[in-house]
Parts: C-alpha cells; structure tokens; sequence
C-alpha cells in the first residue's frame, strides 16, 4: 500500500539524499518501505545492491564481507559464508579496497543496507562514515535499523547529506489506515472505530494490521474492537520475541517497573524503582529505540508507546507483586510531590491503593491547588 513516506522518496529515480536512514521499532515496515525504494529504483534505471544482515552479522568484518560480496552481485542476497573471504586482511585496507569498489559502481547506484542493529561492533560508526564522506555522489545508501545507527549524523546533516526516516512518518495515518482497512470494514466499524484504532496503535502498523486480522475475522467488528489492547495475545507474543528477547533481565524488570508511569525522565526513573542503573537502562532503550517517545527538544522527559505500555502492565500485573508494583507507585509519589508535579502525585498513590498517602498528599498540596 502506497504511503506519505514512499511517496517522498519515489518522487525521483532515487531518494534525493546521499544516506537515507530508516530507523524504528519492530513491525513499522522499515524493510517494505526499502524494498518498495528498491523496486521503484529498478525501474527508474538505478542500479540497485541489496545487502540483507541477519543474526550473524555481529561484527564489523561480517558486514564488510556481506558488502564485499554483495556490491559484486547486483540485487543479490549474499550467502553467509562468503563473508569470511577477506577474513585475515586489516580492517582499513579492506574498508579502503571496498570504497575502490564503490567508486566504480554505476552511475547511478543505490545501495541498501538492511538490518543493521544486528551489528553492535562499535568499529561499524567507522565504516558507515567512510560510506558517507568518501564515496561518489553518483552512490547513494540507504540503511534500516531497530537501533540507532553509528553514523556522524551531525557532519551529514550540516553537508545536507541525510535524511531521516523514523516513527513519526512511518506510523500509519487516518487515510492510510483506512486505506489498509478497507471499504467494508470501515462501515462496520464506523468513523469512531477507525478513530480508536488510530488512538490505541498510534499508527503503528504491525498493530493495525493485528487489528485488521482480529475485526475481519470477528462476528461483531465493534465488540472486538473495544477488546482490543496491548494485552492480546498475538500481539504480546510478537513483543516478547521481537522486542523483549535481547534484553538482560534487570532492564526487562526496570521496563515492568516504569509501565506504571505516565511519563518519565532518568531522575524519576531512579527514584521510583530504586534501581541505580536507571540511566543506563533508559539509554539502552533510547539506543535499541524500543518504543520510547521522547516528550520534549531536550530529550529529558518520555513516554512509552500506549499499547507497549498495556502490554507492560499486563505482564507485571502476571510478573510482579502487588507489594512490588505498590513501591513504585509510593515513590513515584513523593518525587512528583517533591517536585511539584502535584496532580501526578495524587495519582500515583491512589493507584497504589494507599488512601493514606492519597490524603496526605491532597492535604499538603490543596493550598498549593487553590492558590493557583
């Protein structure tokens, strides 16, 4: 299905910037949209390379092999094991042979890196950089990642070199997800139901489409519909593996944690759960990109993506005590009160079950509410 994003980078032969970065979440289509660049490419007279990483491709050398190969073999996939072939030369003469390599591509080319977050070897920022700044500009890239990519974004956006793709444009809109539901459904769901699904998704379109399978298939669309939450099934299995599976237990335990806040930034985090790696946590999940939605320019303050955020609560609700998650709310508590933040205060000790607490912060902060 054509959408606002594929429009924009199909609007030439290829996308118009030296790297196109595409960078989401799990089930936002980074690799459909690439594939859809890459087919349009093809008929526009662009020479395409197709280098897929999977598993495997933990570090640097994989994916210079994977290259290696792949800029030999125009839209191609590259077998595994040829990327052991130039396994024993110095990693800078074999980045040096492959920038020779793509000076001598077809003018023009695209090359298309798919599945990056795979590599975590903090040597792939140097590779990528010499693809950016020491390569013709009759070669173009263009990169998806769950994660961040390495990459000197700073230098490429100041030379007009990058554009990015993230969340906001790959999430689903109105049209679209009308669109992706079609006529009939639509009808029987109605403007209010499309709506909902809008609001609960956030136009994440694996959930669109999760929503699109469970409606079609219901008797009543609509009863269906007002079931639907980040607690189904089909859609908690998908976060549990794709999402959840790489993470060590203590950062899966400080997402439990945190479900139960409406917003966030690293102080809160701390405080409520106690736990002294809330920081590197929170920049783990930034990096990984998992859902996490930054509220303000600064990046001090987030919010999690409303049906993880169910699916969250759900699993620590399965996982957690009520004793366990009552602590977070308590202390989530006094931080917001401390901090003036009076409204979420009371909040959070009510859901703590703590009446106590509840009146004692409404006490303490009623003169505050009627002076304002």
């Amino acid at each position: 299905m054509p959408t606002r994003v594929l429009a924009s980078l199909t609007r030439e032969p290829r996308p118009p910037a030296k790297l196109t970065c595409v960078v989401a979440p799990t089930g936002y289509g980074k690799t459909v949209l690439s594939t859809a660049v890459f087919k349009h490419c093809a008929v526009h007279g662009v020479q395409g390379y197709w280098i897929p990483l999977d598993d495997r491709d933990t570090s640097v050398e994989r994916v210079l092999g994977r290259l290696e190969t792949g800029l030999g073999n125009p839209g191609g996939e590259v077998h595994p094991t040829q990327a052991l072939i130039h396994g024993d030369e110095p990693l800078e003469s074999r980045i040096e042979e492959l920038l020779d390599v793509v000076a001598q591509l077809p003018d023009p080319s695209l090359v298309f890196i798919d599945n990056l977050g795979y590599c975590p070897d903090e040597t792939l920022g140097y590779l990528l950089d010499r693809l950016a700044f020491r390569t013709p500009a009759s070669v173009s890239f263009m990169f998806s990642s769950t994660h961040q990519i390495p990459l000197n974004s700073a230098r490429a956006k100041l030379e007009g070199r990058l554009r990015e793709v993230g969340i906001a444009e790959l999430s689903l809109g109105e049209d679209e997800v009308r669109a992706f539901f079609g006529a009939e459904l639509c009808a029987q769901i109605g403007a209010a139901g499309v709506d909902s699904v809008l609001r609960q998704t956030e136009g994440w379109p694996a959930a669109v489409r999760l929503a699109q399978i469970i409606l079609t298939g219901a008797e009543q669309p609509r009863d269906a519909l007002a079931r639907f939450s980040g607690a189904d099934e089909d859609l908690s299995d998908l976060l549990n593996r794709q999402v959840l599976a790489g993470f060590s237990s203590a950062t899966r335990l400080f997402l439990l944690q945190i479900a139960s806040l409406r917003t966030f930034c690293v102080d809160l985090c701390l405080h409520a759960t106690g736990d002294k790696e809330a920081a590197q946590h929170l920049a783990l999940l930034l990096r990984r990109n998992v859902f996490v939605i930054p509220l303000d320019r600064n990046r001090n303050w987030y919010r999690l993506h409303g049906l993880f955020r169910e699916f969250l609560i759900e699993e620590s609700q399965r996982t957690l005590s009520a004793a366990q998650r009552s602590v977070v709310l308590e202390r989530a508590a006094g931080w917001c009160e401390r901090g003036g933040l009076w409204q979420d205060a009371i909040d959070y000790a009510l859901a703590a079950g703590s009446k106590s607490l509840a009146s004692a912060v409404l006490e303490r902060v009623a003169p505050m509410f009627v002076r304002e």
